[in-house]
């Protein structure tokens, strides 16, 4: 956090300066190819022009007033712009496409007004791509008003998102979905999960999000439902300066005053906690026993002194939401050559509160004629988040003639309060209540630094790019704090068999990731036909270290029965007073809960080489066939149980050691200038994480669940095949069908261990897998200023269950009822539905969009306890930007979450059950936002 800090301090230029001129600025690109267009000439009216630098850019600074601009490019038809409006000050930006001419010059003539489309740039991508791919701009996003990644994401057709983080593509996620940053890989942050959470990255620092549906040669082979690429702002060609502030209020969770919280260091409001929640026993020391001697007693004693003693939350109220944001970029000539800068600084503080939190557990009953379900465990009561998040953009670009170099800092830091006090009922043979306390802190960072260079050849005709990545993310789940009371007749009574000691838990995952990729394209023709030639290396390796402490709480009866002193007050577990006394031996003490077995290291290397040709074959064919060699290894580095003699072993092996060529074809028909029909297929693999191909036995104490590793595990090789009919008009319309089908050999899922228990997991090699699905996509103009889009997505998956999880459910059959021993794949929604309607003037937008998607299978079940499904929420929501000042550069913001004023639910589903049985229940409530900003 230091370090990013500093690196904020030192990097954040907050220069400004206000110009009474204007500037037209913008990029210039090859529109068969959709690649910039360097030393493209531009003239404005009659006077001395210009030309557009290493990547196309361009600016021209101009007095107020109406123009025409002439570009024009060797080989390529003119476009020359007209009336374009410039006011004092006020900074236009138009990009503009060439068209290679065919075999005679033409000039286009067309309108500023035509050129307004903010989507035109996406779309073009879209359009010209070698890939199959969806898109959103930064103008999409802000459109929608959306504040993370995870939210903007789920319009794109096929997206769906689990647990408001988790992306899935085309009904596959974790392990089958890929996300990069600038088109680099990196490394996750959850202890449980193969991909990276995306409601960490916000979206005031996002340019585009690509998501690549296809694969080719130049992208890693292990992704399958597609790769999530998150570019971030590019640095501007001319100066900007920006600031913005907003506030939300939700009834529901705003202003609460039974909000809970829990004692902080005083960096937690900067997402960082200071030290205050770490650890006070040094990992691996040797704990004294209670029984043993009295030295023993002395140290242990002290040791368990050293512990902070609060255990329970406080109250108080709970305040308004806060995002702030402030941003500046600027491009600087240095004789010929140019220096770029871009740096943003936004900070969050959100408040999450729940006071009817409800999680319940159901099983199936005994009597098989009943198919009604009972409970087995509920909770009902407060839940408390206090969530504070600080990101850092920098960038630094240096452009020569033919070189650009640059270097690209993200930083991100995210800090998680949480409380709980709630009521806990469990039924085991008879009915018990309990009140459950708990503290939980989670600190989360992403450090990425990104170095990397583009070259040109004196023709243009080689272009050399490379880039240099390294990653370092941690997530610290820090002094989880949990205890419980056993209530009966109002009094809180002590009872560790009954509600389980309190415990004090560490659960830590340091992880780093370096890429290192080159890649080279040419152009040639071929037949008179234009045709690019790649070739590429790739290097990418990835450690991670992780580690549980889990103590746990215990009072030594040596006089009698544990006295009622804690008046339910859980603080006073710890109080001086009930610490263990070293001569009687009586008192609190604790002991390490945790194993050997709980930590591991891992790494894993993927040293890849790749080629592909992209050419026109027949008239209008355009076919990118490929191949990519890839050598993968995974090391692990634990320990295990020996099954002779139960000692805990260490243990290292290379788990995996896999090269294979992965081979692929796109087929691009261009059916007019608009309209593209498209074919793809390609072989890619999805790969055991390192956990899952490991020896390892993990406790974790969150979910009090065993996770075994499994050697036996081998990689899942899939097919895809895809079909696409897409058509692009030149107002931003466009209209798409797409069809997929993928066959997922040994597809790897985490399942029972054995159908005899409820607690113990593992990853195993199922028997295939199929998915395929439908996508619909249409952008339509109504009227001049009203615009609608919608998309829909149908995906259906069966997968062949495990052995022990159809036998799980063979055992708990209701009379009647039929066992397929099949089901869909876990996270995978039947349909998604995206729509919104986007109103338009100079001076004032607004976007009403709505998001569903089916029920999703969440949580697999056992045959005793049912499947848990999330249900469909009905998200609809209003975003109204009003631009003010005499150049629009202030923009007041108006937002509405959740209009219907929906739940999110999460359901156990059983065959005949006729009533609702509720896994998790959240009353979200509506959100109401208002914010402003501010341009200079």
């Amino acid at each position: 956090m230091k370090k990013l800090l500093l690196s904020l301090i030192l990097i954040f230029p907050l220069t400004l300066s206000f110009s009474q001129s204007g500037r037209i600025t913008g990029k210039v690109y090859d529109k068969e190819f959709q690649e910039p267009l360097p030393f493209a000439n531009i003239v404005v009216g009659d006077m001395d022009g210009t030309v557009t630098d290493f990547d196309g850019v361009y600016s021209v600074e101009l007095d107020a007033g109406v123009y025409s601009i002439r570009f024009s490019f060797v080989g390529f038809n003119t476009i020359t712009v007209e009336n374009i409006e410039l006011g004092q000050g006020e900074v236009k930006e138009i990009d503009i496409y060439l068209e290679s001419a065919a075999q005679e010059f033409e000039e286009v003539v067309v309108t500023a007004q035509t050129l307004r489309n903010n989507e035109q740039s996406v779309l073009q991508v879209q359009k010209k791509s070698a890939n199959l791919l969806d898109g959103l701009s930064a103008q999409n996003i802000k459109s929608t008003g959306v504040s993370d990644l995870a939210n903007a994401i789920k319009t794109v057709p096929g997206v769906s998102i689990q647990g408001g983080k988790y992306v899935y593509v085309r009904g596959l996620g974790d392990r089958y979905t890929k996300t990069t940053v600038n088109g680099v890989d990196i490394p996750g942050l959850d202890p449980d999960r193969n991909t990276i959470q995306l409601d960490i990255f916000p979206t005031n620092i996002i340019d585009q999000i690509i998501v690549l549906k296809s694969a080719s040669a130049d992208q890693p082979a292990d992704f399958t439902g597609g790769i999530v690429d998150i570019v971030t702002k590019d640095i501007p060609s001319s100066k900007q300066f920006g600031f913005s502030i907003s506030t939300s209020y939700n009834p529901n969770m705003n202003l609460a005053d039974d909000f809970r919280v829990q004692e902080k260091s005083n960096t937690d409001i900067f997402g960082v906690d200071r030290g205050y929640r770490n650890s006070p026993i040094n990992r691996g020391r040797v704990i004294p026993s209670p029984t043993g001697s009295e030295s023993g007693r002395v140290e242990l004693s002290n040791l368990t002194k050293k512990f902070d003693n609060t255990f329970a939350s406080m109250q108080e109220s709970s305040g308004m939401d806060l995002s702030l944001n402030v941003n500046y970029g600027n491009q600087f000539e240095l004789g010929a050559n140019k220096l770029g800068l871009i740096s943003s600084l936004s900070y969050t503080n959100a408040f999450i509160h729940y006071d009817n939190f409800e999680s319940n557990i159901f099983q199936r009953d005994n009597l098989r004629t009943n198919n009604e379900l009972r409970k087995r465990q509920g909770r009902l009561g407060l839940s408390s988040e206090h969530n504070v998040q600080l990101n850092g953009l920098f960038g630094i670009s240096f452009k020569t003639k033919r070189s650009k170099y640059k270097f690209n800092f993200l930083g991100i830091q995210n800090g998680i309060s949480n409380s709980i006090l709630m009521e806990e009922e469990r039924i085991i043979g008879a009915d018990a209540l309990f009140e459950q306390t708990g503290n939980f802190y989670t600190q989360k960072s992403l450090l990425n630094n990104l170095i990397s260079g583009t070259h040109f050849n004196s023709e243009g005709s080689l272009k050399v790019e490379w880039k240099i990545s390294n990653t370092q993310n941690q997530n610290h789940e820090k002094d989880f704090r949990t205890s419980a009371f056993d209530i009966q007749d109002d009094i809180y009574n002590l009872d560790l068999t009954a509600t389980g000691p309190p415990t004090r838990f560490w659960r830590i995952l340091d992880e780093s990731g370096n890429v290192a990729k080159l890649d080279l394209t040419k152009d040639y023709t071929i037949k008179g036909k234009k045709a690019k030639l790649k070739a590429g290396l790739y290097f990418s390796q990835k450690e991670r270290d992780y580690y549980i402490e889990n103590y746990i709480f215990d009072y030594r009866e040596v006089t009698g029965r544990i006295p009622g002193i804690l008046n339910g007050d859980p603080s006073m577990w710890l109080d001086t007073a009930n610490i263990m006394d070293s001569t009687t031996g009586q008192g609190t003490y604790f002991y390490n809960s945790s194993s050997k077995l709980d930590e591991f290291s891992a790494d894993q290397t993927i040293s890849a080489a790749y080629v592909s040709n992209e050419l026109e074959m027949i008239e209008n064919l355009r076919m990118i066939i490929g191949f990519r060699y890839e050598i993968y290894k995974q090391n692990y580095e634990g320990f295990n149980r020996n099954s002779s003699t139960l000692n805990i072993d260490p243990y290292q092996e290379e788990v995996i050691d896999e090269s294979k060529i992965y081979p692929s074809m796109n087929l691009i028909y261009k059916l007019s200038n608009e309209a593209n029909l498209r074919f793809g297929y390609s072989e890619t693999v999805a790969r055991p994480s390192f956990k899952e191909l490991s020896n390892a036995s993990i406790y974790d104490p969150l979910t009090t669940t065993f996770f075994f590793g499994n050697l036996d595990l081998q990689p899942s090789y899939i097919n895809n095949f895809d079909l696409r009919y897409e058509k692009f008009y030149t107002n931003g319309d466009m209209l798409a069908f797409s069809g997929f089908y993928k066959k997922v050999k040994d597809p790897i899922e985490v399942v029972l261990y054995s159908e005899i228990v409820d607690d113990t997991f593992q990853a195993k090699n199922l028997s295939d897998a199929d998915v395929y699905g439908i996508e619909f996509e249409i952008r339509k103009t109504i009227l001049e200023n009203l615009k609608f889009r919608t998309n829909a997505s149908y995906i259906y998956s069966n997968e062949k269950m495990a052995d022990s999880e159809y036998q799980g459910r063979l055992n708990n059959a209701r009379d009647g009822e039929t066992i397929e021993d099949s089901r869909p794949l876990q996270g995978q929604s039947p349909y998604l539905i995206n729509s919104s309607l986007e109103y338009f003037t100079e001076k004032l937008k607004a976007n009403l969009n709505f998001n569903v998607q089916g029920k999703a299978l969440e949580i697999v079940g056992n045959g005793s306890i049912p499947d848990v499904y999330t249900m469909p929420f009905n998200s609809l929501n209003l975003n109204i930007i009003r631009y003010g000042g005499e150049k629009k550069n202030i923009e007041f913001r108006f937002r509405v979450n959740n209009i219907l004023n929906d739940t999110r639910r999460s359901e156990f589903i059983a065959s005949g059950a006729k009533e609702e049985y509720y896994f998790r229940k959240l009353d979200i409530g509506r959100r109401f936002t208002l914010g402003v900003g501010f341009k200079f």
